[in-house]
């Protein structure tokens, strides 16, 4: 029995649109994620290992809490009491989420390059920034599930150091999506460093770890050197903690002004930050594209 297609069948599979034959740009984003999510599932030891790290991170830190005095941190909330193990929590939570924001870009593209397959990703009609997107998707709700846990412990070590209610919920919320946008700004020229330098940036993980050290993941910059304070203050982790961590310890609405000026500080950061991040991502881009040395490491 024959297979072979006629010449008007053939005819009309060739002018078939394109857009008929291939999926839209949100179904590729979400078979990105899908595929990304299916991966990460197929090494299921790591996978849970990671969730356990965040448990334990969470419990060693509320062993600290019984040697940390408690009037340094009812200082940086105004004189409000609050718990050293949500504190930590929540520091905790905030870190892997914007280090997702801040790391997962270039670990993309440095996967994709030291594998070998990023050429081959790239001669299909799939844009490179589906990709990018659906891999980014994926990542963040992966660390948002890290998230929810840091916080969830946390909750049941110290249930009376947090605050659930609507709206320190939905402030914390606001925040947390605040906090990505401007950690994403950075992510974009950490991205761009590595496409042209064929590396992971030494910068970023610079960056990063000046963040942790300076921004208070695990204690209050009011316990800072006066003059080492003005660096924390220029950090968007610092205010991003902020402002995710007086809606949760102390019930702080969004109209705050703590919060509000955490949030007004992510905002400015984005706006000025991520036009440059675009504008450099896409010129090394489409540089590295021409001169064929995209798969170069």
């Amino acid at each position: 029995m024959s297979t072979s297609l006629s010449v008007s069948e053939l005819r009309k599979v060739m002018e078939t649109p394109d857009q008929e034959r291939s999926p839209g740009f949100f179904r590729k984003v979400w078979i990105r994620f899908k595929t990304r999510a299916k991966i990460t599932w197929s090494y299921k030891l790591y996978f849970f290992t990671r969730y356990v790290r965040v448990l334990l991170d969470v419990i060693i830190y509320a062993f600290f809490s019984f040697i940390v005095l408690p009037g340094a941190l009812s200082k940086a909330f105004g004189g409000v009491q609050v718990s050293y193990v949500a504190f930590s929590a929540v520091g905790i939570a905030t870190a892997r989420l914007i280090n997702t924001s801040f790391r997962g870009l270039g670990r993309i593209i440095r996967r994709e390059q030291q594998k070998g397959t990023i050429e081959a990703v790239l001669s299909t009609k799939t844009s490179f920034y589906v990709i990018l997107l659906g891999d980014l998707l994926y990542y963040y709700l992966y660390a948002s599930s890290f998230f929810l846990l840091a916080i969830f412990v946390g909750s049941l070590i110290k249930p009376e150091g947090f605050v659930f209610t609507f709206s320190s919920i939905s402030s914390a919320i606001v925040l947390v999506i605040l906090a990505c946008f401007a950690h994403l700004s950075l992510a974009l020229l950490s991205a761009a460093a590595i496409l042209q330098f064929k590396e992971a940036s030494p910068v970023t993980r610079a960056i990063n770890w000046l963040q942790r050290f300076l921004g208070g993941m695990f204690f209050p910059i009011t316990l800072l050197p006066k003059n080492v304070q003005w660096i924390s203050n220029g950090l968007p982790l610092a205010w991003s903690l902020k402002g995710i961590r007086y809606p949760l310890l102390i019930g702080a609405s969004l109209f705050h002004p703590v919060v509000m000026n955490a949030a007004i500080f992510l905002i400015l950061f984005g706006l000025l930050v991520f036009p440059i991040g675009v504008f450099m991502f896409q010129r090394v881009y489409n540089r590295v594209r021409r001169s064929g040395t995209l798969a170069e490491y």
